[in-house]
């Protein structure tokens, strides 16, 4: 099974980046892009490829005994591309965090997957939430949307389990850490 821990956003941030992906959509028709659908936004905090039943509930149950979390602030910044221009892949929205709450976090969540035996992500943290991949497209990208620089209260992280289906991931939450 496929896990993850996540930042889940507001219903607000939700219904703003969902009129700013149609936007997006509206001015990319070149490109073959599968976009996010709104409920699936989020900000991934640590990726778990995959494990048994038994071994999730094991590393829940050690967040919950030694995760300190307390709430902070996080901004929606500008709109990029992952890799980078050249070979785009995925159209992202920056997220800004001034209180730096967020590398903190994601060396715990690091550190605890690693006592697990669980492969972490060792690229430079950029917090971002996908907007959508691109499948295929040339040309130049309109991506230049002006972005509502909104903030948004983090509450807790999510621990979160992935099922892949033929319409899409499907997403539970099965507990939130704060």
């Amino acid at each position: 099974m496929r896990y993850f821990l996540a930042i889940n956003l507001t219903k607000e941030i939700k219904f703003y980046l969902e009129d700013l992906i149609l936007e997006l959509e509206k001015n990319n028709q070149i490109h073959d892009i599968k976009w996010t659908e709104p409920k699936n936004l989020h900000l991934t905090m640590g990726f778990i490829e995959n494990i048994s039943e038994s071994t999730s509930q094991e590393l829940l149950q050690k967040f919950e005994n030694e995760f300190e979390f307390t709430e902070f602030t996080l901004r929606l910044d500008e709109i990029g591309i992952f890799p980078n221009s050249q070979a785009p892949k995925t159209i992202v929205i920056a997220l800004q965090d001034t209180e730096k709450k967020l590398s903190p976090l994601r060396n715990i969540i690091n550190q605890t997957f690693e006592k697990f035996n669980i492969p972490t992500d060792n690229r430079k943290f950029s917090p971002h939430i996908t907007l959508g991949r691109i499948k295929w497209g040339r040309g130049h990208m309109h991506l230049d949307t002006p972005i509502q620089k909104m903030e948004f209260q983090v509450k807790s992280i999510d621990f979160m389990q992935s099922e892949l289906t033929p319409t899409g991931p499907i997403y539970t939450k099965l507990k939130s850490l704060n």
